[in-house]
Order: structure tokens, then sequence, then C-alpha cells
């Protein structure tokens, strides 16, 4: 079975939000900035209570960073989807906009366009389905839609 698809921003952008959680290096990345950030707040918090002798900064202080620590993640991938939207609307990459084909193979999937073509063993693949999207993806953060 062949399928052909034209690859659009959009569809970009719904990988880009769909693969992101699932990166090793994304949560790493976002897990490590959650510490920094609670971590900062802490230590000019101190350093204010510190300086001014008003140990009430403190608290407050403490109060903001767990909420720092809870709104995190959900603004870290704002931010990533942000910055991966406004880099396909300047360039993107150079298969964005032709046509693709995936072809469903009985060793595997392979897929291409006129910059690339890539054939996969059914071992490394994983399909998920999520509303009218299906990802096929290939390890923890790389695939296709």
């Amino acid at each position: 079975m062949t399928v052909e698809y034209r690859l659009t921003p959009e569809d970009v952008l719904r990988f880009c939000e769909r693969a992101a959680p699932r990166s090793p290096f994304f949560r790493e990345v976002m897990t490590r900035g959650r510490w920094l950030t609670v971590a900062i707040f802490l230590a000019l918090g101190t350093i204010v209570a510190w300086l001014s002798h008003r140990w009430e900064i403190l608290l407050i202080v403490t109060i903001a960073a767990l909420f720092a620590y809870m709104m995190y993640p959900d603004n870290f991938l704002k931010g990533y989807l942000r910055r991966a939207k406004r880099y396909h609307a300047l360039e993107g990459p150079p298969c964005l906009g032709q046509v693709h084909t995936l072809e469903v193979l009985p060793t595997g999937i392979r897929t291409g366009c006129t910059s690339c073509d890539t054939s996969i063993a059914w071992s490394r693949v994983e399909v998920q389905e999520v509303n009218d999207d299906t990802f096929i993806f290939i390890g923890p953060s790389n695939g296709w839609f």
C-alpha cells in the first residue's frame, strides 16, 4: 500500500507537539530547567531576605518557586512549540510543501520525497492514532505523521 501526502507546517507542528513530551532529551532538559528555576528563586530570595532582614520574603519566594515548578512543563512545551512555529514560518525543513510517499512493505515502512528516502524495519516502528492524525514513531521522538 502506498500513500501520498503533502507535508504542511501544521502537520509538522502537530508532530512536534506529540513527539516532544516523548523524547528523553526533552524531558531531561525540562526537568533540569524546573530545578534550576527553583534554585534561582530560592537563592535570590535568601539573598534578599538576608540583606533586608525580612525573613517573610523567603516564605513568599518559596511559594513562588513552588508555583514556578508546577507551571514550568506547560510553559516549556508552549515555548518549544512557539519556536518550532517560528522556524517553520521562516524556513522549515527542505521537504516542507513537497509530496511525500509512505509505502507499507512486508519488511517495514519506506518513505520519501525529492529530498530524502528512508526504509525502517517493523521492529523499530510504533504507530499511534490521535483524533484524525496517525503518528509513526521510530524511537522516542523521531518519525512521520
